[in-house]
């Protein structure tokens, strides 16, 4: 069964008054444009309130909404849950931050699929990718597993490196999905890129659902 947390955000664009010098009318009201959550990139300090953490977006990049567009209404934004962010680095490399469900009880059973579906997700797009490295981690102070892909891009032909990092926290407020940061880039650039990656975990805190 697919969880989602869904959120209203009520948007700033109440109408302000402007007073003008003119008898008729002696006021007049002016409405700003609503924005939604999915229209508005994020730079720098980034809290999630649907799944409880936040990171620092690297400097000198965006992260943009990379879950289920919302439904704009006259003045608030039903968001389907806000799932993590999308980060471009350039043309082919990127970081994404994403909250998921758990769909197996135990985390070995989960990280496994996770794999599963990684590799199958490569497969798909005609991609030979093989699993370099499963090691064991943290994020936000909790057990986490890192895990490192290698592939050859269908498109480019560049040999690419992915790196995840995967947590399964089991509190009351964040058990039951899986929290993940993603590095994808050639792997001529990945220790270069891999510094984004990891000041992103490094960030990284788990916070409580309001």
């Amino acid at each position: 069964m697919i969880m989602t947390r869904t959120i209203r955000v009520t948007l700033l664009g109440l109408p302000f008054l402007v007073g003008f010098h003119s008898p008729q009318p002696r006021h007049t009201f002016i409405k700003h444009e609503v924005r939604c959550p999915d229209e508005v990139a994020t730079t720098g300090y980034y809290r999630n309130y649907s799944y409880g953490f936040s990171i620092s977006i690297p400097s000198g990049l965006r992260g943009f909404w990379n879950s289920a567009r919302c439904v704009k209404e006259k003045r608030d934004c039903i968001c389907m849950g806000d799932h993590g962010r999308f980060i471009r680095i350039d043309e082919h490399s990127y970081l994404q931050v994403f909250v998921g469900v758990q769909n197996y009880e135990t985390v070995k059973e989960t990280i496994d699929e996770e794999v599963r579906f990684i590799l199958s997700s490569h497969k798909k797009k005609e991609e030979r990718a093989e699993v370099v490295s499963r090691s064991r981690s943290r994020l936000g102070g909790v057990s986490a597993t890192r895990l490192r892909v290698r592939y050859q891009d269908a498109k480019t032909a560049d040999i690419m490196l992915e790196d995840h990092m995967i947590c399964l926290p089991v509190d009351r407020v964040h058990s039951g999905f899986i929290y993940s940061v993603t590095l994808s880039t050639a792997e001529k650039e990945y220790v270069k890129r891999n510094a984004l990656f990891y000041s992103i975990i490094k960030s990284w805190r788990f916070r409580s659902v309001p």
